[in-house]
């Protein structure tokens, strides 16, 4: 009997070692995102994906994590939803990132400037800032804050915002894109030639709101139809959605690529397996983390930058760079 008290105490203790190295690592993930549909232009773009910070700091105000991604240089930053901690009714580790993330990026800006040099890409986005925005999408966190808790939320949202983020509720933006080499050749050329490049070089970056979690509030519909018919086929497009259980919807609407989180790796990862567990608890999902190919789409699913306790075993925090490759440069 004692040795199978003793046993028992080990494995737990075994078990409580692993949980607490595997919440508190941050990999750096570098994967090629490949889409025969992606023109010519898009080829080396760099895609930073986080996803479900939660409540979790990474050093004092998150700095770490901040210089973590801007040692990346990435061309654009996604996030995938649950930017705050529903049951800490705050999104205090994500500000405090943003916040952090943007004093690095001014800084190492105004050193480029000083140096004579410029930036490898250049964009137009629909705020008007010389900072690339952090595009995000909504998860089921901020829905439920959002349902519980409006006027702070609110105040959440606006804080968000005013460090540069955009907000995408069923909603897309158009980016314009301007290429290091492309922008020596504006130079040279005439103003309607460099308005016609940008046109060109647009990417459509869509966040799609999931409103069908399983087990919750039967009032949400499923996926906005409104946004259905956004969905511009033939052009180059990101779907931002933080639920991956239902895919093949984006993809029936003409989704050529979706980013998504939620399932935190399948909180525990076993060799060989892959994720145990999904939300509310379901064994074995069907898609945990990384690469999926839905139909004509490709999937890319984050385990995410936080947890909500008790949740990794073995299944480490995130923040992926994906570097697209296009069809014509492999």
């Amino acid at each position: 009997m004692i040795y199978i008290i003793i046993g028992i105490a080990v494995l737990i203790l075994i078990v409580l070692i692993l949980y607490i190295i595997s919440c508190n690592i941050l990999l750096i993930s570098r994967e090629n995102l490949n889409i025969p549909e992606y023109p010519a232009w898009m080829d080396g773009l760099r895609i930073a994906h986080i996803s479900d910070i939660h409540s979790k700091k990474w050093g004092r105000r998150n700095k770490k994590a901040a210089e973590k991604l801007f040692s990346q240089k990435p061309d654009i930053i996604v996030c995938t939803g649950d930017m705050c901690d529903r049951f800490s009714k705050n999104g205090n580790a994500f500000l405090e990132f943003l916040y952090n993330y943007r004093q690095i990026e001014i800084s190492e800006n105004e050193k480029i400037q000083n140096e004579g040099k410029q930036n490898s890409i250049s964009w137009d986005c629909p705020n008007n800032s010389s900072y690339m925005p952090i595009f995000c999408c909504l998860g089921n966190h901020e829905l439920d804050f959002r349902e519980k808790d409006k006027e702070n939320y609110d105040k959440f949202i606006k804080e968000i915002k005013s460090l540069n983020a955009v907000i995408l509720d069923d909603d897309y933006v158009e980016i314009s894109i301007i290429k290091e080499d492309e922008q020596k050749k504006n130079k040279k050329s005439s103003k309607n030639n460099s308005e016609l490049n940008q046109k060109n070089n647009v990417l459509y970056l869509y966040g799609l709101t999931c409103r069908y979690f399983a087990g919750r509030n039967k009032k949400r519909p499923g996926y906005s139809s409104k946004l259905m018919t956004e969905i511009k086929p033939g052009n180059p497009n990101i779907v931002l959605c933080h639920d991956p259980r239902k895919p093949e919807i984006p993809e029936k609407w003409g989704a050529q690529c979706m980013l998504s989180g939620h399932m935190h790796g399948g909180s525990i990862r076993l060799p060989f397996i892959g994720g145990v567990l999904g939300p509310g608890f379901t064994l074995f999902p069907k898609y945990t983390a990384g690469f999926y190919k839905i139909g004509k789409m490709l999937m890319y699913v984050s385990r995410g930058m936080g947890y909500c306790f008790p949740d990794r075993i073995l299944s480490f925090p995130q923040i992926t760079i994906l570097t697209i490759k296009s069809k014509d440069k492999k």
